[in-house]
């Protein structure tokens, strides 16, 4: 008999450890619609505390909600919530949302919590979904919102070092290189999540982004607990060359020194190369890297003139400018469009307001004007952190000084540039605010210019979908709609609008191959192998319910063991239906959980759940509901003891639908440049791969011509 208790919590935490990417919710900000008026325990923060023991409260309400700012957009794979260890069903209802709105129904669904028990915690696959804010919410009048912990787990959208290639000039231990692009910062885990270099002469780490890119930012983060100071004097370079392992290509930046455990952003400016490399130079030098994260976009996806703001005519020098107030008399408003870029202070060239309660400086253009650029100068002489929380505000709106019309951009950190372009590419105004929501501070700008974009040029998309998802329903369309163009934004491509130009049609298709049995077209593997029961046994047709057959799959005694199953190829599934083995073992056949996706990421978590399984079925076979979700991995894991499964069969879905759509695309890209073309085929299938849409193929299905609202067509069929 296999002993469970031989396994030492030691042994245990680090196998839990290594397999739980690190809580992004740790370092957010924390916000809830009110606090228990009759708990002083109650804040928001404590559903990221760590302790069980402690729980968020909010008072007796109409819609209680509970939000954590991430800081930065991320691509969130799963949540988890744990309940309070009392009145467990105050949770009943909750609805968990990602996206990047203050407004909580703005934001998308991820989940539903239709109960949870008392202390128990829930895991909730939210596929990719892109956002800065996780809310949780309760709809409803008389309620209560308690949560005890609190977990995103996910990975930062828009970082170009996912899913790059990495190597670095040798390895310490098991500090690999990998460890720098896997989205932990190594804040709870250190020697899981971070990379070492032997000691050794002018050590290097090398990120291969596959694709020419043209880097805006490169962000590091130092290790946190000890040997802070081995970053310093380490330079980071951006180009194309291998030459001397990359340490030959043009430098980004110099890092003089990180804080332990702190992210510094290098600004690189555009510069354009395959391959980052981070070097230090010297002998007996160590490099050890927490997190690399690259920010840009393909090289060639931009004009230089697109990205200054496309007519060279500056608007802003028609306009005239005011602000809550004024500091001294050489730094009034107008003083930010008087054509000069000197950034610092003293040159009588910036504007300045007091300190204040939200401070503003606010541009009038005399007319309305859509799509434009706009481009702001800050100081950048002294006072670092003055650029946190400002917003770029345009549109045609006085109410409350301009400050409520819409935000182009919202900036939560300092940027290395003091020059910064925002594109307002979606709308009309006349007015620009610059406003810094904070109760007691100031803002000074030294340079506002605005630019109109070229008239843009109208494209059709020409879409086929082949899925089980009826795309004729407005809401799910306007779903699609909305998650393209949001993934299309992460990659860079934000001067577009899209529109659906025809209802889309429908075509039922009947699968053959529904009652096909495809788990025998695949092969598995397992996390341990018991004897000689191997993963493929629960593959072998045979359906012998007794550990003796020798025809069940069954893993050593150890935490949260797994059985994989690969079907070769992405199919639509129906069900999964598992047999167990009836000859002992009750217990064997509970505490079970089925994912089923694309991802090997990691061995568990990183695909939909099928089925979680709590309690004993007294079935030989049980079958389990995928929901028609499209993948190509069937993941079984048990959350501790050993795996036994005798068969696992997997059918596809019966009834698939072809959808073909239209979309319209609006856009300044010139599309006539063969390299642009294929960059924008390129990102746009990757966006849409992301969320789950992979089964078309992109072409162009006519050269795009350069002219203004011209129609061209982009074809996508079935793969």
């Amino acid at each position: 008999m296999l002993d469970e208790n031989k396994m030492t919590a030691t042994s245990y935490r680090a196998l839990f450890l290594k397999h739980f990417p690190e809580n992004a919710a740790l370092w957010g900000k924390t916000n809830q619609s009110s606090e228990y008026a009759g708990n002083t325990y109650s804040s928001s923060t404590l559903a990221i505390d760590g302790l069980l023991n402690t729980w968020s409260h909010t008072d007796t309400e109409t819609d209680p909600w509970w939000r954590v700012d991430l800081l930065k957009v991320y691509r969130v794979n799963r949540v988890t919530i744990t309940n309070r260890n009392g009145f467990a069903y105050r949770i009943n209802g909750a609805v968990i949302r990602i996206g990047n709105f203050l407004d909580v129904y703005s934001n998308t669904i991820c989940a539903v919590i239709s109960t949870l028990a008392v202390s128990a915690t829930a895991t909730f696959s939210c596929n990719g979904m892109v956002g800065r804010y996780m809310i949780v919410h309760i709809p409803g009048d008389e309620k209560i919102l308690t949560l005890a912990e609190v977990g995103v787990y996910g990975y930062l959208a828009g970082n170009r070092a996912v899913g790059g290639a990495v190597i670095q000039s040798s390895t310490f231990a098991s500090w690999f290189a990998e460890k720098a692009v896997d989205s932990n910062r190594g804040f709870q885990q250190l020697n899981t999540a971070c990379t070492s270099t032997l000691n050794e002469t002018n050590p290097w780490w090398r990120l291969d982004l596959h694709d020419v890119h043209r880097v805006s930012e490169v962000v590091i983060t130092n290790r946190k607990y000890s040997y802070a100071e081995r970053i310093n004097g380490a330079d980071i370079r951006i180009g194309n060359s291998l030459e001397n392992n990359g340490n030959n290509n043009p430098i980004c930046a110099v890092i003089p020194a990180i804080p332990a455990g702190e992210s510094y952003s290098y600004s690189c400016n555009g510069m354009e190369g395959r391959h980052v490399t981070v070097h230090i130079p010297g002998d007996w030098k160590t490099l050890s890297l927490c997190e690399v994260e690259v920010y840009g976009y393909l090289a060639g996806l931009f004009s230089v003139q697109q990205q200054t703001g496309a007519t060279k005519e500056n608007l802003a020098q028609k306009g005239t400018a005011t602000q809550s107030s004024t500091r001294y008399s050489l730094q009034s408003a107008e003083r930010a469009i008087d054509g000069g870029k000197d950034s610092s202070i003293s040159s009588s060239s910036c504007a300045t307001t007091n300190w204040e309660s939200h401070p503003w400086w606010r541009l009038d253009l005399q007319v309305s004007v859509y799509q434009v650029n706009i481009v702001v100068v800050y100081r950048d002489d002294s006072f670092p952190g003055k650029m946190k929380n400002i917003q770029v505000k345009f549109g045609n709106s006085l109410q409350n000084n301009g400050n409520n019309n819409p935000s182009c951009a919202v900036i939560s950190s300092d940027a290395a540039a003091n020059r910064v372009i925002y594109f307002c590419s979606d709308w009309e105004g006349r007015y620009v605010n610059v406003f810094y929501n904070d109760w007691w501070t100031w803002i000074s700008v030294c340079e506002v210019e605005v630019y109109e974009t070229d008239s843009s040029k109208q494209l059709f998309m020409k879409i086929v979908f082949n899925s089980t998802a009826d795309l004729s329903e407005q809401t799910v369309s306007d779903n699609l709609l909305k998650e393209l163009k949001s993934a299309m934004a992460v990659r860079g491509i934000t001067n577009v609008t899209l529109s659906w130009s025809q209802t889309p049609e429908k075509v039922m298709i009947h699968n053959q191959r529904a009652k096909e049995n495809l788990a025998r077209r695949g092969t598995a593997t397992q996390s341990t192998v018991l004897d000689d029961l191997s993963a493929d046994r629960a593959i072998d047709g045979g359906k012998d319910i007794s550990m003796s057959s020798g025809s069940c799959a069954v893993t050593h005694m150890e935490p949260r063991p797994w059985w994989r199953l690969d079907l070769q190829a992405a199919y639509r599934v129906s069900i999964v239906v598992v047999t167990y083995r009836q000859d002992c073992c009750p217990d064997s056949r509970k505490d079970f959980e089925i994912r089923f996706g694309n991802s090997l990421l990691d061995e568990r978590y990183y695909s939909p759940s099928c089925a979680v399984i709590s309690s004993d079925s007294a079935a030989n076979s049980v079958t389990y509901s995928c929901s028609d979700r499209e993948g190509r991995y069937v993941l079984i894991h048990r959350f501790i003891k050993a795996l036994f499964l005798c068969e696992v069969e997997v059918y596809e879905s019966d009834i698939s639908m072809r959808s073909f759509m239209k979309i319209v695309f609006n856009s300044t890209t010139n599309l006539s440049n063969q390299t642009v073309t294929d960059i924008v085929l390129k990102e746009l299938k990757s966006a849409m791969a992301v969320r789950g849409i992979t089964n078309v193929t992109l072409s162009w299905s006519q050269t795009p011509e350069k002219i203004a609202a011209e129609a061209d067509f982009l074809s996508l069929s079935e793969e």
